[in-house]
């Protein structure tokens, strides 16, 4: 059987009990109604009834109309209540009873009356001895009323009780017929439903887990079972598509073991290589400077020996040789320096940026003064670093601010923000500032952007700034507005997290 007709059935078994429940209680409801009609019409009787016999006996004593009138609408009265009392609701044999003794007295009294009207002379004539019997008649017949009417109020009380406890009995075992049969229901719900369905989320939360060879029937032919079924295939589906997952990812997890191989013989090569350049451009840059200052210094010698000695063009190709080994010297000390920020490198230390700025100003104190520069800055703090290189960093910046100057007084700023775990440091100046197009080669070693006749240089500086700045693990760039000025931005981590190589 399916849950969709287990559950029509259910509620239809609900709905049919909750009917029952509703007709029981109107059915009660109406026989509480009639049992109340019953007996208060009883009541009613037992009262007219008394009232009948107290009347009668004050009729008897005081002869009064008033008293008589008062009798005769109680009795009519109660004439009324036994004509429109059911007899089918009522016990039929008190009912009988009542109505007969009701009749008696109905009937007697009119002798009653006549006797008393007519008495004449002593109470010992023959007469008064007729009225005594029909009074005394009359008394026993009010008695038997009285008596009958209580005889039924009580019978009447009684019935309604009865059928109250009867009812009470009967809704009392359709509740506890209702309540089995939801218990049941229940039962039957986590016994086909609840129960398979456990199975199932515990199933999946197994294969999930990644254990595909978990398997656990159900069998039923209702909802449950064919989700059960669905199951069963999905996880045939998936310990197919597993052995495939594994498959590849074992082929992928040989590929990865090869790739890293690859990329760490790739690194070790390109560290030799970086290593080689770097011991390269140091014994270049060293051992070239020792000839080269030499060839610089004959050639000064030649030129001041032969100065306006020899021709025009003499001269000029001998100032041509002086100034290019001047700048070949410069150049070798540019590379010396740019090639030593890795190899003669110092490790980290508490280094004050406010006397390093100090130091930076004094080695600067010629150009400085020259170009009338002012140079301003906030705070600075203190930070593990390499002073000498963080030296160079902030002479190369203030330098360039200073020489890439306008018409204008160079004015250059200095400051730095901390940011979560690192410091970002500032140099603005109010020079010339920097095309966008350029912006990204301006760090490249040997890059100019201007002819050596506007602005002398090696093209160096920039490229020992951004490799000092990532030496200390940091980033470096720049933002610049051509004609309106330049800013240089780099980072130092404010903690040393990682040593710097």
């Amino acid at each position: 059987m399916t849950i969709e007709r287990r559950t029509q059935i259910t509620t239809g078994v609900l709905l049919a009990f909750v009917l029952g429940v509703g007709l029981i209680l109107f059915w009660s409801s109406r026989q509480v109604e009639d049992g109340i009609k019953r007996i208060d019409a009883a009541s009613q009787a037992v009262h007219s009834a008394f009232m009948l016999r107290v009347l009668m006996d004050e009729y008897l004593a005081g002869r009064g109309v008033r008293t008589l009138r008062r009798w005769n609408s109680h009795r009519e009265f109660l004439g009324k209540i036994l004509d429109e009392m059911p007899s089918e609701s009522i016990d039929p044999v008190l009912l009988a009873d009542l109505r007969d003794s009701y009749r008696s007295v109905t009937a007697l009294a009119p002798q009653v009356i006549r006797t008393d009207s007519s008495r004449q002379g002593d109470d010992h004539s023959q007469d008064a001895k007729i009225k005594e019997m029909v009074t005394l008649l009359m008394l026993l017949r009010l008695e038997q009323l009285v008596n009958a009417a209580n005889d039924l109020s009580t019978a009447t009380q009684s019935l309604t009780l009865r059928r109250k406890h009867f009812v009470q009995q009967i809704i009392l075992a359709v509740s506890v017929s209702m309540v089995i049969v939801i218990l049941i229901n229940i039962y039957l719900i986590r016994k086909s439903v609840v129960h398979p369905l456990k199975i199932l989320s515990h199933g999946a939360e197994r294969i999930g887990a990644g254990n595909f060879d978990y398997v656990k029937e159900i069998k039923s032919d209702d909802e449950v079972g064919n989700l059960a079924q669905a199951f069963s295939t999905m996880i045939e589906g998936l310990e197919k598509r597993d052995a495939a997952l594994k498959k590849a990812h074992e082929e992928l997890e040989q590929r990865v073991q090869e790739r890293t191989l690859e990329l760490q013989r790739s690194n070790e090569e390109l560290k030799r290589s970086n290593d080689d350049l770097e011991y390269f451009a140091y014994v270049a840059s060293h051992d070239l400077q020792e000839p080269l200052r030499n060839v610089a210094s004959c050639l000064q010698l030649l030129e001041k020996k032969y100065n306006k000695r020899l021709d025009a063009d003499a001269d000029q190709y001998i100032h041509y040789a002086v100034e290019s080994a001047v700048r070949m010297k410069a150049l070798i000390q540019d590379l010396l320096t740019y090639s030593r920020i890795a190899t003669r490198g110092k490790p980290p230390e508490p280094t004050d940026c406010e006397q390093i700025l100090d130091q930076t100003l004094k080695n600067l104190k010629t150009a400085i003064s020259e170009a009338g520069a002012v140079i301003t800055h906030d705070p600075l703090p203190t930070i593990p670093a390499d002073d000498a290189q963080l030296l160079q960093a902030f002479q190369n910046l203030i330098a360039n601010a200073i020489k890439f100057r306008r018409n204008d007084l160079p004015q250059v700023h200095v400051s730095a923000v901390k940011n979560k775990n690192e410091w970002v440091f500032s140099v603005k100046d109010n020079g010339i500032g920097i095309e966008s197009q350029h912006l990204d080669r301006i760090f490249v070693i040997f890059q100019r952007l201007h002819k050596r006749s506007q602005y002398d240089g090696t093209g160096m500086g920039l490229a020992i700034v951004k490799k000092v700045v990532e030496r200390h693990h940091g980033r470096v760039w720049v933002e610049s507005e051509l004609g309106v000025g330049t800013t240089f931005y780099f980072t130092i981590p404010d903690t040393n997290v990682r040593s710097i190589e």
